[in-house]
């Protein structure tokens, strides 16, 4: 089983709508549900990681920006920590 960070995003209410992966330093995807269904854990799930490994075409919803580029620094933390660490030191 392969290393992986996940993280729902969720709606004012506390539902979940969207998920965002990492796995690997910057190899991050995502997923959203469409207003019309209902949220899949799975399917949401299958494809954010589609999308983490083979990048993705897609624009990243205006809505799910912020939790995109938190999980790529998040990723860059959790699987290349000392590579991180000098990026910090260095500005």
């Amino acid at each position: 089983m392969e290393k992986m960070i996940k993280k729902y995003v969720r709606d004012e209410k506390g539902h979940r709508i969207g998920m965002v992966v990492a796995i690997a330093s910057g190899k991050v995807g995502w997923s959203s549900m469409n207003k019309k269904d209902v949220w899949n854990p799975d399917k949401g799930h299958m494809i954010a990681l589609n999308r983490a490994k083979n990048g993705y075409k897609a624009q990243v919803p205006s809505w799910m920006k912020d939790e995109v580029e938190h999980m790529v620094d998040r990723s860059q933390r959790y699987f290349d920590p000392a590579n991180f660490s000098r990026k910090a030191l260095n500005k």
